[in-house]
């Protein structure tokens, strides 16, 4: 493929390891923003706070398994703007 396209086969190799993918999962959860998007989430789902940081963190999850790895930052806004939306859909 690199020789199709005329690249250099290292262009094509991803650098970051599912290691990679972790720690920054683990920067977001031990980020104070993840905790209180997780309290706003359960508020407005009616669920238990643990429920809450268990779905926030499967849906910042679901991402890498699309391919895209947004870093710490857009992770967050990301969570952000899920729970906005569902806090005004319940407000609507």
């Amino acid at each position: 493929m690199a020789s199709i396209i005329d690249v250099d086969v290292s262009s094509l190799i991803s650098t970051e390891s599912p290691e990679s993918s972790e720690s920054r999962f683990a920067v977001v959860r031990g980020d104070r923003r993840f905790r209180e998007l997780a309290v706003r989430w359960a508020n407005a789902q009616r669920i238990s706070i643990e429920a809450a940081l268990a779905a926030l963190d499967s849906r910042m999850m679901a991402t890498v398994h699309r391919g895209d790895e947004p870093d710490v930052e857009q992770t967050l806004a990301s969570l952000d703007v899920l729970v906005r939306s569902v806090e005004q859909s319940r407000t609507e």
